[in-house]
């Protein structure tokens, strides 16, 4: 149900129990009785500061159309970070890219070393010792070309996203 309706249960429901524990009163609790007067009023409610709070008081709830002017103005200043910080960027795409183009090679060459590594275990168990080696030879080779691409990118992210 509702939190109204949960609510009139009384003292009966433990919805209605649950939220008297977490307001820090008893059931003949007079910040609990002005609470729930507060709560029936449909535009005021009671101000929610744990037991510091004296008994009636209220404050004025915002309507819907102040919400949703509130989430407006909140979505243009964002906005307008983003937008400040693109000016502050402009011209910087060759280096977005570079530096883009880097962490993709790096974040390639993680995943493909443990790939390279495991494959390369099956090596042990040929029987044949020339097909063993050329295996194997090729699966270093594969690690070394790895690790020059993770050079490079490497290289590349920093030049890309450090340039100022």
């Amino acid at each position: 149900g509702t939190h109204d309706q949960l609510m009139a249960k009384g003292e009966a429901g433990y919805y209605f129990r649950l939220n008297v524990k977490q307001e820090g009163g008893g059931a003949g609790n007079d910040a609990v009785n002005a609470w729930m007067q507060a709560e029936r009023q449909p535009s005021v409610r009671r101000i929610a500061s744990g037991s510091s709070a004296k008994s009636g008081d209220v404050e004025r709830t915002k309507s819907a159309e102040e919400i949703k002017e509130e989430k407006k103005r909140e979505e243009q200043e964002k906005s307008q970070y983003t937008k400040r910080i693109w000016k502050m960027h402009a011209g910087d795409t060759f280096h977005f890219l570079i530096g883009s183009v880097g962490a993709l090679m790096v974040g390639f060459a993680h995943p493909s070393t443990g790939i390279v590594f495991v494959k390369s275990l099956s090596n042990f168990y040929i029987d044949d010792a020339d097909k063993m080696r050329n295996d194997g030879y090729a699966w270093a080779g594969a690690l070394i070309a790895i690790a020059v691409v993770q050079t490079i990118g490497d290289t590349m992210r920093g030049w890309g996203f450090g340039v100022p």
